[in-house]
């Protein structure tokens, strides 16, 4: 297979490390990276296409919207998710790790005891004549039943309207968090991770993840540069010393990556995550085989490094 190389390796190297399906869909895709943008990069499964993938993370890019309170279960989950997006759970995988796939990922609060303004409460104000209780203000009074010790009193600060305004007013600033943030927060609590594979999203174990990496493909060529081999050397010294320099360039940005993102995954470590560089059609493309969350963390360094 001419024109593919792999950095510090052979051709034939390069043919037994990345797969068949990896090599094809380089070829045929015509989507690059270019200065500035975003690093395209597209994912080796084939029984999802391009648009399936898109549609998928642009639901778990949105703003959550779903009213997901205590109580809450994994079925319920998966239902609300499956009016966007088809979502399933990986029931083996759980079982394999003890937890139910009825599993609550929110539990109930129990009920907290009414509030009672005593003459004991240390922040409330003294206790006044009942001509001046009637005087104040309604904002500025509450009701509250206490039995004997109970009062109508003034309103600590931290109950007062004023406060609960300028909390909503807080509140109104902060942006909702986005599906995928949400549903991440609420698994990984329990060990589990969200997957997408052939065209749907999957909640499994880590292990399960790990067990069925999912294959991607990036172009970082911006991010490493052409480099053509010498014109006037073609010989097995000039193609080592150009593999050479190649591969000088490429380890950095291999490094940054095992070393920041899930750096107890990759290979390196004893992890189930492999990653290699190859040259295709003068263009540097990184294989990685890693979990779609790992490849969420990848694709976000590697944009924000295009910029």
């Amino acid at each position: 297979m001419t024109g593919i190389v792999l950095a510090a390796a052979s051709v034939a190297d390069a043919q037994s490390v990345v797969p068949a399906d990896v090599m094809h869909g380089i070829h045929a895709h015509a989507r690059v990276t270019r200065d500035g943008g975003e690093v395209a990069s597209w994912q080796i499964d084939p029984f999802m296409t391009e648009q399936q993938e898109a549609d998928i993370l642009a639901f778990l890019k949105e703003p959550c919207r779903f009213d997901w309170d205590d109580g809450l279960t994994l079925p319920q989950l998966v239902r609300d998710m499956s009016t966007h997006a088809a979502t399933e759970i990986d029931v083996r995988a759980l079982e394999e790790i003890g937890v139910k796939e009825s599993l609550v990922l929110i539990a109930k609060k129990r009920e907290q005891p009414s509030f009672a303004i005593t003459d004991n409460d240390p922040f409330a104000s003294p206790s006044r004549p009942d001509s001046q209780r009637r005087d104040q203000t309604a904002d500025s009074q509450v009701n509250v039943p206490g039995g004997a010790e109970g009062r109508t009193g003034v309103v600590p600060w931290w109950r007062s309207s004023e406060v609960t305004r300028g909390m909503d007013l807080i509140r109104a600033d902060i942006q909702t968090p986005c599906v995928g943030a949400k549903v991440t927060h609420l698994l990984e609590q329990f060990d589990l991770v969200l997957s997408i594979r052939s065209g749907q999203l999957t909640i499994t174990t880590r292990e399960g993840a790990e067990e069925q990496l999912a294959i991607r493909v990036y172009d970082v060529t911006p991010l490493i540069g052409r480099q053509r081999e010498p014109e006037t050397k073609r010989n097995a010294s000039g193609a080592a010393f150009w593999r050479e320099s190649y591969s000088n360039r490429a380890e950095p940005l291999m490094q940054v990556i095992e070393t920041s993102i899930d750096s107890d995954t990759w290979e390196s470590l004893g992890g189930p995550s492999t990653m290699s560089l190859l040259t295709c059609r003068s263009r540097r493309w990184l294989v990685v085989a890693a979990t779609s969350p790992t490849h969420w963390k990848i694709q976000a360094m590697l944009d924000r490094l295009n910029r």
